[in-house]
């Protein structure tokens, strides 16, 4: 098979530093809740939740903006900057902070100076990640031909840049601050946009050499350009397409089948986004913190994720590329199926845990988050990539960075959902809460139980209505 393009090197790198700030950032977030503002387990989820979820919500305004006015590259660096001054916002608000201050654990904004940069520098984030997000995973699509068929390992390689990034930012990070030290946080988030700089950097000085269409032609300048975007539109008016706007059945088709399969992404980024909040502060109270007399940073719980998908993601291609050899590949919604019950087999592994904890143990041995984090990687890997690709593939070319933010907005509903759920963990001495207003969670057992119920019947629902997706996908692979 032929060799990528240089183009989509330059764009894995510069989303890989931008998932380096990102996660970066993640890895602190919750424990700069809980160990510094001292917020509640439910609030601390509540902010993380919200965040993460705006983050995934904003690519829809953003790909708008981008198709209908600004061009994916403008879109790129004003998300990169503003990013970047998020970061920096952030950084002031951790530099502020006093451990000889005793805030009292609260469930609400007391809005100090630290919290309105902390609010401001999250703010400053979504806005700018709205205009980057979307924008730069369209881009990929632009440097090859229509139907090439390297754009599904394409977007695995760009995911593999992703994941890379979100492997080693809470790895350094870990290393820079540690565990228990929320004074050197403000350090954290310093990386983070550092990292972000370095990016842009990097896209500024080789974008114009190797980010360029098949015949040589500059991609994501501005939509009235004569640019890869606009010859696709005119081969689909060739086609039979009546306008530039209107669309026809198999477009309306295609695009169901898109919001039909983000559905998935929704639940599975609900339960697996856990490994951040409620799993984290699960690991802060009962797990132990050393390995072979190594502390073991919280920050690095991140880390073991992205590490499972780089591993796991050539040997998972490699069985997909022997199955459809042997004609029996499964099919993208067999194999979102299959992730979703991976999800539920990750809480299972789990819940002996969680059981040890409701009994009163502690320093329960981390191989159980490992084993979680690292189930959880491969489901990712059967829902996540495929769906990039195939919504790359789906969309309506003139409306491509839009349906891209669509995707992400399922993933902003599941950081919501996600955030919810994890305030429901049940904390000793606290009201026992209920799933659905209905269902009590006394203890952690009935918490992971939560998971793996839903998680199992989405994936049976999964090979159930397989026929009807592929139905309305009208022959895309």
């Amino acid at each position: 098979m032929e060799s990528h393009p240089p183009g989509l090197y330059v764009l894995s790198t510069l989303e890989m530093w931008e998932r380096f700030s990102f996660y970066g950032m993640e890895a602190l977030l919750f424990l700069f809740a809980l160990n510094v503002l001292n917020c509640s387990m439910e609030f601390a989820s509540i902010i993380f939740g919200v965040y993460t979820g705006l983050t995934f919500l904003t690519p829809v305004f953003g790909g708008y903006l981008s198709d209908k006015y600004l061009g994916n590259r403008k879109s790129i660096y004003i998300g990169g900057i503003l990013m970047a001054l998020g970061q920096f916002a952030l950084t002031f608000s951790a530099s502020l902070y006093n451990p000889a201050v005793k805030i009292p654990i609260h469930s609400s904004f007391i809005f100090s100076t630290q919290e309105i940069f902390l609010i401001l520098g999250l703010l400053i984030l979504v806005i700018g990640n709205g205009f980057f997000k979307a924008n730069i995973s369209s881009l990929v699509r632009f440097l090859y031909v229509e139907d090439d068929e390297r754009l599904d390992s394409a977007f695995t390689l760009f995911y593999m840049g992703i994941n890379i990034g979100s492997f080693l930012s809470p790895i350094i990070i870990g290393l820079l601050i540690g565990t228990t030290h929320p004074e050197l946080y403000q350090y954290g988030f310093l990386l983070s946009g550092l990292g972000l700089i370095a990016g842009l950097l990097i896209f500024t000085v080789f974008k114009n050499k190797y980010v360029i269409s098949p015949e040589g032609d500059l991609v994501g300048i501005e939509p009235s350009s004569k640019s890869k975007r606009e010859k696709l539109i005119e081969k689909e008016k060739e086609l039979g397409h009546e306008s530039k706007t209107k669309l026809t059945k198999i477009e309306k088709d295609r695009i169901k089948a898109i919001f039909l399969l983000a559905l998935f992404t929704v639940l599975y980024w609900s339960a697996s986004e856990q490994s951040a909040t409620s799993l984290m502060y699960f690991a802060q109270s009962f797990m132990a913190k050393t390995i072979a007399g190594i502390t073991f940073p919280l920050e690095w719980y991140q880390s073991i994720n992205p590490l499972g998908v780089v591993l796991f993601a050539p040997i998972l291609a490699g069985l997909w590329m022997k199955l459809s050899d042997m004609g029996k590949e499964p099919s993208i919604p067999i194999k979102m199926g299959i992730g979703m019950l991976l999800l539920a087999v990750s809480f299972v592994i789990i819940l002996p845990a969680g059981i040890q904890a409701d009994n009163g143990i502690f320093n329960i041995p981390v191989f159980y988050l490992i084993l979680v984090n690292t189930v959880q990687a491969v489901a990712e890997l059967c829902i996540s990539p495929t769906g990039q690709s195939l919504v790359a593939k789906l969309s309506p070319v003139r409306y491509s960075s839009l349906m891209m933010g669509i995707w992400y907005m399922a993933t902003a509903v599941a950081e919501i959902i996600g955030a919810l759920t994890a305030g429901l963990y049940p904390v000793a001495g606290n009201p026992t809460p209920y799933f659905l207003g209905l269902i009590p969670i006394p203890n952690l057992e009935a918490f992971f139980l939560i998971f793996i119920i839903v998680s199992a019947f989405i994936g049976m629902l999964a090979f159930i209505f397989k026929g009807r997706i592929i139905h309305l996908m009208h022959g895309i692979e």
